[in-house]
């Protein structure tokens, strides 16, 4: 019987008041104890959330009215093989994240249908303030660069896969962005 190693990566980060988040309109993280395991014989906390906050992943609802929640999508995309490029240099405000350092840190080696997982070292901020406002981004070249090497998926420890200071939802007209190059594909 042939077994293969699997390697997991998480890429989440802690739940936690104080965590950053995109700003109006979406809330900060809170929690309320409402339950001690000496008052009650467990513990229990109201947690107040939205959507758009800290680990996640923008399903093809986030942007179309009349399209899929994570809810009920398939997650089968989410888990094979990939690569993780750990990129030198990326961890400062607003780092655009070039072909060159995707380069860099192995990027010649995904082939289609790869994951790949850009670590530029930001999530060591999860806590700041400016979190998502001064987060490393992906150039339009190494976005372009990925969609080229047909990566099915790509994972990032930044807010943004594209320019903050341009808007969240700023792409080249023609441009599919890889965080949401899974919700066209079928």
């Amino acid at each position: 019987i042939g077994v293969t190693a699997v390697h997991v990566i998480d890429l989440t980060g802690p739940l936690q008041e104080g965590m950053w988040h995109y700003g109006d309109p979406f809330l900060p993280f809170q929690q309320e104890v409402i339950a001690t395991v000496a008052s009650h014989g467990f513990r229990a906390a109201h947690l107040d959330i939205t959507t758009h906050l800290g680990t996640h992943m923008d399903s093809p609802k986030h942007w179309w009215e009349d399209r899929d929640g994570t809810d009920v999508m398939n997650l089968d995309p989410f888990i094979g093989p990939g690569r993780t490029l750990s990129v030198k240099g990326a961890d400062t405000e607003w780092a655009p994240i070039t072909v060159e350092a995707l380069k860099d840190a192995g990027a010649d080696a995904l082939k289609p249908g790869d994951i790949a997982v850009v670590m530029t070292g930001w999530h060591v901020r999860w806590f700041d303030e400016d979190f998502a406002a001064k987060t490393p981004f992906l150039s339009r070249e190494a976005t372009q660069f990925l969609i080229d090497k047909k990566v099915r998926l790509v994972a990032t420890d930044t807010a943004l896969c594209c320019d903050p200071r341009e808007g969240e939802t700023h792409v080249d007209e023609g441009m599919i962005i890889p965080d949401h190059m899974l919700l066209d594909a079928g």
